[in-house]
């Protein structure tokens, strides 16, 4: 069986699908993680800091991410049973509008 690990080299580098020209020119040669994700996600939580308006990938973002595998985990452990998936809605008008 194949093993990917941090050390393996699979994850270094840049995925072709980023948008590198949005990044600063600073961060070029910088070592970075899961094929270039890790800078995006700083960059963006800089810029969000900065300006006051919500990054892409925020709190509400990372709720649909995870509750799904959270109450699938739960079901798993209670034989399968079927559970409902909370919804935590989008971000309050006024995040999104600072």
């Amino acid at each position: 069986m194949a093993r990917v690990t941090g050390s393996d080299g699979t994850h270094h580098g840049v995925s072709r699908a980023h948008p590198v020209h949005r990044l600063p020119p600073e961060f070029i040669g910088l070592p970075n993680g899961h094929k270039g994700a890790h800078q995006f996600l700083v960059h963006d939580f800089v810029t969000a800091c900065v300006t006051g308006q919500l990054p892409p990938n925020n709190v509400w973002q990372a709720a649909r991410y995870l509750l799904p595998g959270l109450v699938g985990h739960l079901s798993a452990l209670q034989g399968g049973a079927l559970l409902e998936v909370p919804d935590l809605g989008d971000p309050p008008r006024e995040v999104i509008e600072a």
